[in-house]
């Protein structure tokens, strides 16, 4: 019996055929054989993320440091964030955030409390991987600072001089609002003032500048209405505002202010109160029962009324956390008395809690108590999700008598 090759050639390849269209396979001319690895996507890039911070990292209690420093291949509008890890941590926390400038550069700042490692982290983005600069290290001194070696240090920050060195007399040190002053000299410069304050026991040189130093000369400077400064401003805050603190106040402004609002209370709690003095006139329409839309509503993630959100707005964006965050007043009521001491007298600080609606008889909104009137009756508030009227609530501020319905005040650590 003969048998043609050929054609069983044929019906194995047919039988084959048929095979694969049986099972739905479909093999492309050139495929990898079955199991062969699949390919691997390239990983994007890594840029190289340069740093240096100003007057070597050395700095003493109270003044700012600037880190600036370049993203390798980066344009303008990559976000950048300064992080720090103090001595004794163990982990670190992002202090400054901004976004690259033409070619990849950047400039943050930070007012240390205390030695330690600071580092620059870029965010990844679609063409590029996020990257972190090597750590530099930052070493808190003692002594003292003259404003030649201050002006020294700070080098191009502050820019040419623009003016003579001025001295204050006798009679115009006794306004600047510090005991023991000895000398105070001050200095214009193309970016800034400095201001040279000797007492008894130490010799400081601090910077103002931008809208702070505007409002700050206008006010009469180191002889006016804030006396001297007690420190640089801290700019590392919430709207990239700064705030700085004076012998006999505090002042802030954020970026795009046109004038630095103020306080006559000093330290953390001055510092507060600035900030929430800087959203007097925000309004938003109010929508009822809600949601509430204000920008804080979305700082916080929630849709609930916001006169406690606003305090809690007003303490972050101010650098503290005296003030508690929650997502809505039965929260923050909740956590105000697990965190701080509570009773019924009324001070400069205070959170009062009061009534506004029938039957009154619990709190339902929440104030700032910014000062008392002398005879314990009245209390200066700034609060939010109140008034003006017209459907619209906002920020405001204004005397509250203690006899209206408060019930409660919550006493923030500042």
């Amino acid at each position: 019996m003969v048998t043609n090759v050929s054609s069983s050639r044929t019906v194995r390849a047919a039988l084959l055929v048929v095979v694969i269209g049986l099972a739905g396979l479909v093999v492309p001319a050139g495929a990898p054989a079955a199991g062969a690895p699949a390919a691997v996507a390239a990983a994007p890039p890594r840029p190289t993320v340069t740093a240096t911070v100003s007057a070597g990292g050395l700095f003493l209690a109270g003044e700012r440091l600037w880190v600036t420093g370049k993203v390798s291949g980066s344009s303008a509008g990559r976000s950048v964030r300064l992080q720090s890890r103090p001595d004794g941590a163990s982990g670190w926390t992002t202090v400054s955030r901004t976004s690259t400038r033409a070619g990849g550069r950047f400039t943050l700042s930070v007012r240390p409390s205390k030695g330690g490692r600071l580092r620059v982290v870029a965010s990844a983005t679609r063409s590029s991987a996020s990257a972190t600069s090597r750590t530099v290290m930052v070493v808190r001194a003692t002594g003292s600072r003259t404003l030649t070696k201050r002006a020294s240090t700070l080098a191009g920050r502050v820019g040419d001089a623009t003016s003579a060195r001025r001295t204050l007399t006798r009679l115009q040190r006794s306004r600047t609002g510090v005991k023991n002053v000895r000398k105070v000299v001050h200095q214009r410069f193309e970016k800034g003032l400095l201001v040279e304050v000797t007492t008894s026991s130490s010799r400081r040189t601090w910077f103002v500048t931008g809208t702070i130093l505007r409002r700050y000369l206008a006010d009469g400077g180191p002889s006016g209405r804030w006396g001297v400064p007690t420190s640089d401003a801290r700019c590392d805050l919430a709207e990239r505002g700064c705030v700085q603190s004076f012998a006999k106040g505090t002042l802030y402004a954020a970026k795009g202010d046109r004038k630095a609002s103020s306080s006559a209370a000093r330290g953390r709690m001055g510092e507060v109160f600035a900030v929430a003095r800087s959203q007097l006139g925000y309004k938003d329409r109010y929508p009822g029962v809600g949601p509430h839309t204000t920008k804080y509503n979305a700082w916080v993630g929630s849709d609930n009324a916001w006169c406690s959100i606003f305090l809690s707005w007003s303490g972050a964006a101010a650098g503290q956390a005296a003030i508690p965050v929650a997502k809505s007043y039965r929260s923050f009521v909740s956590k105000v008395r697990a965190s701080m001491p509570t009773g019924s007298k009324p001070r400069p600080g205070a959170l009062a809690f009061v009534s506004t609606r029938p039957p009154h008889s619990e709190a339902n909104h929440v104030m700032l108590v910014t000062s008392v009137s002398a005879d314990g009756r009245w209390l200066n508030v700034i609060h939010g999700n109140y008034g003006p009227g017209g459907g619209f609530r906002g920020v405001s501020e204004q005397k509250w008598s203690t006899a209206n319905r408060v019930k409660f005040y919550g006493y923030p650590r500042y």
